[in-house]
């Protein structure tokens, strides 16, 4: 391991995944959610520590007027990052220091907005105290840190294992066997460990299967989680009181299931934390309820606390846009209780008030859908226009006035790229203008959308004839329902029923998105 990366994991590179927590206008929605402020972010200045290969930071810089700096000790991350910055010709500027050096530079900007995702529990003790100084020195009066982290109890029975991964691959894999290699090895050494059945399995039953599951991840995301020297599992009250040395108080949760506690815990859990509500002991609780095992938070250096006509006036102001095709809804949600209803005769005129596509503020649904023949009142509508966007249905989103043009044509300048394959195709999302951030596009859309930009006349049947061509031009293997599919007819039969919503309802989204 590097002698600079001062025991993190920097053998093998971060993967190129997208955090959308960390997307300023949708925790700008948690706060005002909560009865919070947030900054004005329109031309603020965000910071992002330990930002990989930089996707995250990019994508917020690319779809936003927001300024954005960034450290990442890694050379070679930052190598990258650096090439994804020079294409999109946006307000960003990244730096290859180790936080110790970035937190003495004294040439930044105030923040409004600093992140730092899954970072703090992988990195040492004096690495966690220079982020601590940095965040005291640069963050604004009124300034929001967003910070995830690994958290008893639900990760503390996983501590084990993970040591038995480190001192394996330490001790008896070769240093330059390649990460899928190493991974295979460790795979085939904790499996012959659960086949003699050992005390610890037997007292926590379902750890087997979260270690088999575990080690089907990317296995360079597994070496970023699980093979630092460093590897901090805390309580949740052990990062308040590191944040406490920044002036910083807790806000929310960045995950916006966690504000859905009434389908997520029973009546009886909910009346219990209803009493500690308000104390410190309040999101400790609920961590042992849920047995959390991983927290995105916001914390906030001055809290300010909305009135209720101003949290009203914020929420009735926030737009709203469909982030998924309108077919795709289900009045099924998974929750921590297993699955719960949405009542059809509130959500289904919502959903197809938003179908067109567009963003479409709060207070515009609201008098739309309370006037006339409509039945729903407004307490009803605001709520349920709230629970979709915390589920993800809907994404908060920025007015289409207000979207300059230089932002837009960046974007999809950008999303060409990575449509026409000019790109990592492990990058799997596209810009949006509208939601400020990234959009998940799977490998199939986005080979379509290739044809289709190249093509925007082509035909449904056209298009089919080309993605069956690619099938089998490629090798790629087709699954339905975990069965392989290799019979010619079945496989068209099956693609028929993706390019047909594709061009019928995927096709419009991304245009909604402004994505294309």
């Amino acid at each position: 391991m590097s002698s600079w990366s001062m025991g993190y994991q920097a053998d093998h590179l971060y993967t190129y995944g997208y955090y959308g927590e960390m997307n300023p206008l949708k925790a700008k929605f948690l706060f005002n959610h909560s009865g919070l402020a947030f900054p004005d972010m329109s031309s603020g200045y965000a910071c992002e520590l330990g930002f990989g290969q930089g996707v995250s930071i990019n994508m917020h810089a690319v779809a936003s007027n927001t300024t954005w700096y960034g450290t990442d000790f890694n050379p070679s991350q930052v190598n990258f990052a650096r090439h994804l910055t020079q294409k999109i010709g946006a307000n960003v500027h990244l730096y290859e220091e180790a936080f110790g050096d970035f937190a003495k530079r004294d040439d930044l900007p105030q923040f409004d907005y600093i992140t730092l995702h899954g970072i703090w529990s992988w990195i040492s003790r004096e690495n966690q105290g220079y982020i601590v100084d940095f965040i005291k020195k640069n963050l604004k009066v009124g300034g929001v840190v967003y910070i995830s982290y690994n958290v008893s109890p639900g990760f503390i029975t996983f501590e084990p294992v993970r040591q038995l991964m480190a001192e394996f691959n330490e001790c008896l894999v070769a240093p330059k066997m390649d990460p899928d290699s190493k991974v295979k090895a460790i795979r085939e050494y904790l499996e012959r460990l659960i086949q003699v059945n050992p005390a610890v399995l037997q007292n926590n039953p379902t750890l087997a299967a979260r270690i088999r599951d575990t080690l089907t991840k990317d296995s360079h995301y597994l070496f970023a989680e699980y093979f630092n020297q460093s590897w901090d599992i805390i309580h949740f009250s052990d990062m308040v009181a590191a944040l406490d040395h920044a002036k910083l108080n807790y806000a929310c949760s960045a995950t916006g299931t966690e504000h859905l506690d009434n389908i997520n815990l029973t009546p009886q859990q909910q009346q219990l934390l209803a009493s500690l509500r308000g104390t410190p002991l309040f999101e400790s609780t609920r961590d042992f309820i849920v047995n959390q095992q991983f927290r995105r938070d916001f914390f906030v250096r001055g809290p300010m606390q909305l009135t209720p006509a101003q949290k009203d006036a914020e929420l009735r102001a926030t737009h709203f846009i469909l982030a998924v095709p309108s077919e795709d809804f289900s009045y099924q949600v998974n929750t921590r209780l297993g699955k719960a209803s949405l009542k059809q005769e509130v959500y289904e005129p919502i959903v197809k008030f938003f179908s067109d596509y567009q963003p479409h503020s709060l207070g515009e649904a609201l008098d739309s859908l309370t006037s006339g023949d409509n039945k729903l009142n407004a307490p009803q509508v605001a709520e349920a226009i709230c629970t979709l966007a915390l589920l993800g249905t809907l994404s908060p989103a920025k007015p289409l006035a207000d979207i300059k043009d230089e932002v837009k044509e960046r974007c999809q300048k950008l999303n060409a790229d990575f449509i026409s394959g000019l790109e990592l195709a492990q990058i799997n999302c596209l810009a949006s203008p509208v939601t400020q951030g990234a959009i998940y596009v799977n490998d199939v859309n986005r080979k379509l959308l290739s044809k289709y930009q190249q093509e925007p006349s082509i035909s449904e049947e056209a298009l089919l004839d080309y993605i069956c061509a690619e099938l089998q031009r490629t090798g790629a293997n087709l699954n339905q329902k975990g069965r392989a599919v290799t019979d010619a007819n079945e496989q068209r039969e099956i693609l028929k029923g993706f390019v047909h919503t594709f061009y019928q309802h995927c096709v419009p989204l991304y245009r909604g998105l402004q994505l294309i």
